[in-house]
């Protein structure tokens, strides 16, 4: 966005008013966390690719844009890399400037560290802008600082104004960590009272609030946008309080000491415009697909060597893409890569120089620069940095792998695998971000590793790579892509002598696979439903899952239709007929993924068995009469051919469990339902007209 030029005729902007007043930002370029190991025992998060660019390259364009004439980038971990890299590209120029400053101080672990030496070195000179290294924003910012100087002069106390945008819980846009009630006063926007709501299930609100009858505005569908303007004071409040180590301490220490301090945080609630942090998995790729989706405009991947093609597929020039091949939908392919026949690419992105093979599957995943995918691979959910060779017929789902790794031919990967080539430490992990001398020792010591140190069993014979154990930090969750995340076991472990069969996230003991599966599937058919999600989308989860547990594809249709049943049948006081509307509704709103799924004779008489055993199980009242009606609203949407239910009534399929005699019976009663018999001689006559009409054509 170009500068606007002083002497415009319109409104004037924040700039021209008092041109001897820099703006400042402070970029924080180091995540004090642990959530991309291993790969960020190799690279700095701020320097991870994300569409066409690194990641700090998002956050110093926007504050360039912004018109901010100063950026402080502050450094802890790795930070002659980052130092060299903006230094390389990034020139400043008579109206901005950048200095990248490298913290001296070992153990810098925290925001609260990092700015308290800040203050130290008095970088400060006025009011400032507070951003993370890994943002992703396009949120005008010129006159909510102007605001906030002006609210700034009317309250000295006011420290800071948080910009939050309006999103809904449950977002795919929104991490869920970072859910929190928000009580703000109506009228001069002052947050009087914060609390993370991340697992909570109530909210305690203080009857301070309520003190001098001010109205008050409770918000739980806001998020954090990670931009922050900020009075001087900020950082000394930081040096004063050294039990402040995040932003959260920031505002909890702030609203308890109003009434001694007085000083106060102002919210501002953005309507338009797009703001997001990668701070773990989940955001980016949240991130990733809202880039890809132009979610993100006027931030695009899209140029004139790599123009938006249909459904946001972006291909560079001279990428080679052989026949039948099928790029589905938000899409990046960087330039020098091939992709071989038949293979099939949906919601992912690949690097430049890749080689991808023939009859690969690549789904909601990320390739880095030159990495080599044989022919034959699955690939679900998972992140492949660059140099790494992926050889053929290997499945992975939500695995991380880390730079330089090859994998051998035919692996298979347990879910939520981190391979590395640099092997975990003792206590059986390293420190995020290491010191740039360690990791240059690091790789010299990888160079003479040998080959059978390497965890074979994982990689293959002629593999290369260390398996990364699962962090403590995620506190019995581990993260993925999507964001659902898997639940490791009390008391795991991950020693050589633990059962083949067990991993750090395989259901508990009382719950088989199948019913791990129904579970999610019931999940995903839920969320897709009401949050009106992408037939698509809902379907990479599904299938994902169905890997994930092994499922069949038998398995896999009786479990959909029977998840269809769960959603709409209630065992209460419902009226039928309210049931079966509902069932309705439920089968329109997801009707492009029952197609997906019910498009053969096999497949649908797999679900039509399904649901009759649905209601063999424990034959009620109720099943007479919405057994016909659910069969009824199938065949009216094209789920179930009118051939499949007269044969499937024709031809019973065989019970085989130990209740065979119960079942047998309660079949017998259901299918004698008057309103079944009238739905199939209804069918049967509706043929028998259909074969008569063809006759008489003919």
């Amino acid at each position: 966005m170009a500068p606007k030029n002083k002497n415009d005729g319109g409104s004037t902007s924040w700039r021209s008013e008092d041109e001897k007043e820099k703006v400042q930002a402070v970029v924080i370029a180091d995540s004090f966390n642990r959530k991309f190991t291993p790969i960020t025992q190799e690279t700095p998060r701020a320097l991870l690719p994300l569409g066409n660019k690194v990641l700090i390259d998002y956050t110093i364009e926007y504050l360039m844009n912004a018109g901010v004439n100063e950026i402080i980038v502050f450094c802890c971990a790795f930070g002659e890399r980052i130092r060299e890299y903006v230094n390389n590209n990034w020139k400043p120029d008579k109206n901005f400037t950048i200095n990248c400053v490298l913290s001296s101080v070992t153990e810098c672990i925290s925001l609260g560290d990092a700015l308290r030496e800040i203050d130290r070195e008095g970088l400060i000179r006025s009011d400032f802008l507070l951003v993370p290294g890994d943002l992703m924003c396009n949120i005008q910012i010129e006159n909510i600082l102007e605001h906030h100087k002006v609210q700034r002069k009317k309250e000295k106390n006011l420290v800071m104004t948080m910009l939050y945008r309006e999103l809904a819980p449950g977002h795919f846009s929104r991490c869920k960590e970072e859910d929190a009630f928000i009580a703000m006063d109506s009228d001069t926007h002052q947050i009087v009272q914060y609390q993370k709501s991340h697992a909570c299930t109530s909210f305690d609100l203080s009857n301070n609030v309520w003190m001098n009858g001010r109205d008050v505005d409770i918000h739980y569908n806001l998020s954090f946008t990670h931009v922050a303007l900020c009075s001087p004071q900020v950082a000394p409040l930081f040096t004063d309080n050294f039990d402040y180590q995040t932003l959260d301490d920031f505002v909890k220490g702030v609203l308890i000491n109003e009434d001694i301090m007085g000083d106060k945080i102002n919210g501002a609630v953005i309507r338009e415009g797009y703001s997001c942090r990668v701070n773990d998995l989940h955001m980016y790729n949240a991130i990733s697909l809202d880039l890809l989706g132009r979610w993100t405009y006027p931030i695009t991947v899209d140029n004139t060597s790599c123009p938006l093609g249909r459904n946001n597929v972006y291909i560079h020039n001279d990428v080679i893409v052989e026949k039948d091949c099928t790029l589905k939908t938000k899409v990046l392919v960087g330039k020098g890569t091939t992709i071989g026949e038949k293979t099939h690419i949906t919601q992912s992105t690949i690097g430049a120089n890749c080689k991808i093979g023939k009859n690969v599957t690549i789904t909601n995943s990320y390739i880095w620069d030159n990495t080599v995918i044989g022919d034959d691979c699955y690939i679900v959910q998972s992140i492949i940095c660059e140099n790494c060779q992926i050889n053929r017929n290997v499945k992975m789902v939500d695995a991380m792998i880390s730079y330089n790794v090859c994998i051998d031919e035919g692996m298979e990967l347990k879910p939520c695998t981190r391979l590395s080539l640099k092997k975990p430490d003792s206590d059986g992990f390293g420190d995020d971000d290491d010191d740039d001398s360690d990791i240059d020792e690091n790789m010299k010591k990888l160079k003479i590793q040998d080959k059978k140190d390497y965890d074979i069993e994982i990689v293959g014979a002629n593999g290369k790579g260390f398996l990364w154990p699962y962090d403590m930090e995620e506190e019995g969750n581990i993260p993925s892509l999507t964001g659902n995340d898997y639940e490791t076991s009390d008391g795991e472990s991950n020693s050589e002598d633990e059962d083949e069969d067990s991993t750090p996230n395989s259901p508990q003991p009382e719950l088989s696979n199948l019913h791990q599966f129904h579970i999610e599937v019931v999940e995903n058919l839920k969320s897709g439903y009401l949050e009106k999600i992408a037939a698509d989308n809902i379907a990479l989860e599904i299938n994902a899952s169905k890997f994930k547990f092994n499922i069949s594809i038998l398995e896999l249709c009786q479990t959909v239709a029977k998840a269809l049943l769960e959603m709409c049948l209630k065992h209460d006081d419902t009226p039928k007929t309210e049931q079966v509307k509902e069932f309705g509704k439920v089968i329109k709103g997801l009707h492009p993924l029952l197609l997906k799924y019910f498009n053969t004779a096999e497949t649908q008489t797999y679900a039509i068995n399904s649901i009759e055993e649905h209601f063999l199980t424990s034959i009620e009242e109720v099943a007479y009469y919405v057994l016909p009606s659910i069969l009824h609203k199938l065949y009216d949407a094209d789920v179930l051919d009118e051939a499949v239910i007269l044969r499937w009534y024709a031809c019973p399929h065989e019970i085989s469990d130990d209740h065979i005699i119960i079942r047998e019976e309660n079949r017998t009663l259901l299918r004698k339902t008057p309103n079944l018999l009238k739905f199939v001689n209804w069918l049967q006559e509706a043929e028998e007209e259909d074969d008569s009409d063809e006759e008489e054509d003919e």
